[in-house]
């Protein structure tokens, strides 16, 4: 695990939606602990509802925001500001637990990896995506799930 640098984004915001617990909450504590000013957002009632069972309300709201991220990078590149995304797979979080009943046996029998991921481990790389280390990284969703694209 990499050590927080206190002073990496000092003097920078970070803008994190989803930020009352799980993936958001763990990104908002990152950023904060390496210096940024962190705007968080979320909208209460969110998450399972409205169509996680069948999943293509879900799917379409993801795939809606790899064009989004897409299309406003292309806006506000020449403003100096970049615009990345993260494609997170199954993450040990309050939501998972309500999808599986609490018990995430037969989902992580379907995980390569053989377990879910945790909310730390999507907030690292948001961290990177957001650094000078990832200045020419732009507009892109990167995938971080435990290798569940893998076929």
């Amino acid at each position: 695990m990499t050590m927080a640098n206190p002073r990496r984004f000092t003097g920078q915001v970070a803008f994190v939606t989803g930020a009352a617990s799980g993936i958001g909450r763990a990104t908002a504590v990152a950023f904060a602990r390496e210096g940024a000013r962190v705007a968080a957002a979320d909208q209460p009632g969110t998450g399972s509802e409205g169509g996680i069972a069948e999943q293509a309300g879900f799917a379409a709201a993801k795939h809606a925001v790899i064009g989004l991220t897409t299309s406003a990078a292309l806006e506000t590149i020449g403003s100096g500001i970049q615009i990345k995304a993260v494609a997170p797979g199954v993450i040990h979080t309050a939501m998972t637990a309500r999808i599986t009943g609490g018990t995430p046996d037969s989902t992580v029998q379907q995980e390569p990896i053989r377990r879910l991921g945790r909310s730390e481990e999507i907030a690292s790389p948001v961290l990177w995506l957001s650094s000078h280390n990832a200045a020419f990284t732009v507009a892109h969703a990167l995938v971080v799930n435990g290798g569940q694209t893998l076929g």
